[in-house]
Formats: C-alpha cells, structure tokens, sequence
C-alpha cells in the first residue's frame, strides 16, 4: 500500500513564504485623450433669442427652461431704452442642446450648431444689431475672440455687442452700467 506524500519542510534557516493578505493592484485599463468621460455631465442648456424689429438678441438658459419673467422684463426696458421696442416683447425662441434628450455631442458640436445658428439668423433676418447677453451664450455662439463685452461689425450694416447676461445684471446692478455704456453710441446715433 502507497504511503501518502508528506509535504516537504523547507531546509533549516529558510522560512516558507507567508500568503499575503494585500491584495494585487487593479490595473485601470488604458485611457486616451480621445475617450470619453462617462462619469461627466452631459452637456445640457438652452439658447433663446428673439428678432425684435431689426435686432436679434440671444441669451443662454438652463436646459427646459424659459427666461424668467424678470430677466424678460429687463430685456424689454433694454430695448426700449435703446429705441428698438415700442409694444411688448414676445416670448424667445428656444434652442436646447442636446437636439435629442442624451443625443451624444460635446461642446464642440453644440458650439458649431449654435455658431451655424447666429449666422443663419443674421441672414434670415436681415438685423443691423445683434445682442449676445452674457458669457454663457457667447461662449456658444461667438469665435474666442469676440466674447469680451465689446462691439463688433458683422458686415457693413450689422453691429454685433457682447454684453453681460440678464441674470448677471439683475444679480448685480454695476453690470447694467457697463450694459449701458456698451448700447449708449446706437442711442445716439439713433438720436442723430
């Protein structure tokens, strides 16, 4: 009959290797710069613009939301201060990004959507001014270059003017002077 095997002791002065209790490390797998973010917020907010006369303005909003009654008033009294609306202001048109709910694009394709979006209104309508109101819309609409509150010429007849958004004015009140100090020149020369 077979003897069962004994295990074999290691040679006096060496010790047998203890398990470990740590576990391995978890290889992460390979990330690239192209590879998307899953754990992101998708990118969700709203652009709404009116055509009043010939002036287009746009501002930007939280997604599936209207302006707020109190950033619509201001608007209305900006454009009646500077001459561009004598009745009422009528609700905005609504652009949401994502086109589709959880439709894949990042910021680079809402701002090729929206940017196509400025330049076909300014065609369509035929404006000679256009008001983007704060940072958040400008950064959708406008090349890096104009997003600073400022003045620029579109074409020969149409002045575009980046200003601080409505919430931002009605947040704080220094930013309807600079507002101010931005349309001033088309009041005057409105005057003129």
């Amino acid at each position: 009959m077979a003897r069962p095997a004994t295990p074999k002791k290691p040679p006096i002065g060496l010790k047998a290797p203890e398990p470990s209790t740590t576990p391995a490390p978890v290889q992460k797998p390979e990330t690239s710069a192209n590879s998307v973010n899953e754990d992101a917020e998708p990118l969700r907010f709203a652009i709404c613009h009116w055509l009043v006369g010939d002036t287009l303005v746009f501002s930007a909003l939280d997604y599936d939301q209207n302006p707020p009654q109190n950033q619509h008033q201001l608007l209305a009294n900006i454009l009646r201060a500077i001459g561009r609306l004598n009745s009422s202001l009528a609700e905005p048109e609504l652009v949401q990004w994502p086109l589709v709910t959880n439709a894949p694009g990042g910021e680079q394709e809402a701002k090729a959507m929206f940017s196509s979006l400025l330049r076909g209104r300014v065609e369509q309508s035929n404006c000679n001014l256009v008001l983007v109101m704060g940072q958040r819309a400008g950064q959708f609409l406008l090349p890096e270059e104009q997003r600073d509150p400022n003045r620029y010429p579109l074409s020969e007849q149409c002045q575009l003017v980046v200003t601080p958004g409505l919430d931002e004015m009605l947040a704080d009140g220094a930013t309807k002077r600079i507002t101010w100090d931005l349309l001033r020149t088309l009041v005057s020369n409105a005057n003129q």
